[in-house]
């Protein structure tokens, strides 16, 4: 029987308390979480074992998810690019 693997989800700019209810609920669920502050500190942890799904957060001021979104689907991020984004 084949041995189904853990989803990675990577949880990027939530704020503190949102951060801390994801990643609770993902993990009661079976998911394997890992959370960074800022997209580029998550792009360059990741870019050579991508994540199966990144949660960005979009609110102002600092935007980290909308950077993820940015740096994630560019030229250099390659093995990222076909990773969602929520």
């Amino acid at each position: 029987m084949a041995q189904l693997r853990c989803l990675a989800v990577a949880l990027v700019g939530l704020e503190p308390a949102q951060q801390l209810a994801v990643s609770d609920l993902l993990k009661q669920e079976g998911y394997s979480v890992v959370t960074f502050a800022g997209a580029g500190q998550a792009v360059a942890a990741l870019s050579n074992e991508p994540p199966d799904l990144f949660v960005g957060g979009l609110t102002a001021p600092d935007l980290e998810g909308w950077r993820l979104c940015r740096l994630v689907r560019s030229s250099p991020h390659v093995t990222l690019s076909q990773t969602p984004i929520l």
